[in-house]
């Protein structure tokens, strides 16, 4: 079966502003507490945003998120495979 749903940096558009910044937060490494401090939601809230967000994007866990935000962001991290130790351009 062919998934319908946007996947990668482009699934993104799909998303409504505040998806956008509690995604941006979740790859910063915040808790869906701390997020919901910062943005004065409850965490069921914070819960719900993602759920929404996993559906539009087809993502399926946490770190697929991330890497996702992160893709977007051009911030996607390098593999041990090819660390030179040296920054990218």
């Amino acid at each position: 079966m062919i998934d319908s749903r946007q996947r990668g940096p482009s699934a993104l558009s799909a998303l409504s502003d505040r998806e956008h910044e509690v995604l941006c937060r979740l790859a910063e490494g915040h808790t869906y507490g701390a997020i919901a401090r910062s943005l004065g939601l409850s965490t069921h809230t914070v819960d719900t945003y993602v759920r929404r967000i996993r559906a539009k994007t087809g993502v399926h866990n946490r770190m697929q998120l991330i890497l996702l935000a992160l893709g977007a962001e051009g911030r996607v991290p390098v593999s041990r495979s090819t660390d030179t130790g040296t920054e990218n351009p």
